[in-house]
């Protein structure tokens, strides 16, 4: 897995008892790394997590075909597509490749509910049987619990509703996101970089630059009016909560040079054109 991508996946590793193991990940868009992730290849790994980060489609065919070439069809493909609703690459759309992958619909998602929610897709009938019972319990049949470690995680149905409307826009409100994407990469000095991809490859969930200089930059568009964060500011192997925890992991070169100059600036799909071209003068007056 990735160890700039929040934490998620490694809060999920070690929920079920395994090791983390990260591999490193490419500029500009900071996904994983295919070779990196065959280099750190061992017999006992069983999955690999693909984090299509900032709404970046990962390479996924590169890391199966990475798997393959190492002879390990038996490591199963988990996506992690929270980020990346609709992102199509090659013909395909993030969440279709793995064994399994899993999508948020928080408010502030790309298709986002009215509260917290998230779905689970897989095109293995027996794997999908199993998540229908895990998550209402572990039931088969109506209060007979028949797999352990079962819980209540249902969606309501106000949130289906909610995600049904939103789901006819999301295209739209996709290219809306890219739009705004497109002018921000327009606009950036040649020393600052967009970490995105290209076309459909990209949903624009979050516009990172990489900055030379983080702390100037972040002051500089201060000044301008611009609001930005970092997303996000710890490498999972660096977080102190895991500091004793078993882990594993590459040299992580540019995972390291990079988590100290992303930054984030505005990037949603309502941004009007005038709060688009503050943001783009801002990017361009950049030192």
């Amino acid at each position: 897995m990735a160890a700039n991508a929040g934490g998620y996946g490694t809060t999920a590793a070690y929920a079920v008892g395994a090791i983390p193991v990260y591999a490193d990940v490419l500029v500009p868009d900071l996904t994983l790394d295919p070779a990196s992730v065959a280099g750190l290849l061992g017999a006992k790994t069983r999955a690999v997590i693909v984090t299509h980060l900032y709404g970046n489609h990962a390479d996924v065919a590169g890391i199966r075909a990475a798997l393959d070439a190492a002879g390990r069809r038996d490591v199963l493909l988990l996506e992690d597509c929270a980020q990346a609703h609709g992102a199509r690459r090659a013909g395909r759309v993030a969440g279709t490749q793995g064994a399994l992958a899993c999508f948020s619909f928080y408010p502030t998602k790309n298709l986002g509910a009215l509260g917290d929610a998230g779905a689970l897709v897989t095109d293995d009938d027996a794997l999908a049987a199993k998540l229908r019972a895990l998550h209402q319990y572990g039931w088969t049949e109506r209060y007979k619990n028949t797999l352990p470690h079962g819980r209540n995680s249902r969606m309501d149905e106000l949130q289906a509703a909610f995600l049904g409307v939103k789901l006819q826009r999301l295209d739209e409100l996709n290219r809306m996101r890219r739009h705004v994407l497109d002018r921000y990469r327009k606009a950036l000095p040649a020393s600052y970089k967009l970490c995105a991809r290209e076309g459909e490859e990209t949903v624009a969930h979050l516009a990172v630059i990489l900055c030379p200089d983080r702390a100037a930059a972040a002051a500089h568009l201060e000044h301008r009016g611009v609001e930005t964060g970092v997303h996000y500011p710890t490498l999972d192997c660096d977080q102190p909560a895991w500091s004793a925890m078993q882990k594993k992991a590459s040299a992580l070169e540019v995972s390291h040079r990079s988590v100290t100059r992303i930054l984030t600036v505005p990037c949603y799909p309502h941004l009007t054109e005038a709060e688009c071209g503050t943001v783009c003068d801002a990017l361009a007056s950049l030192p």
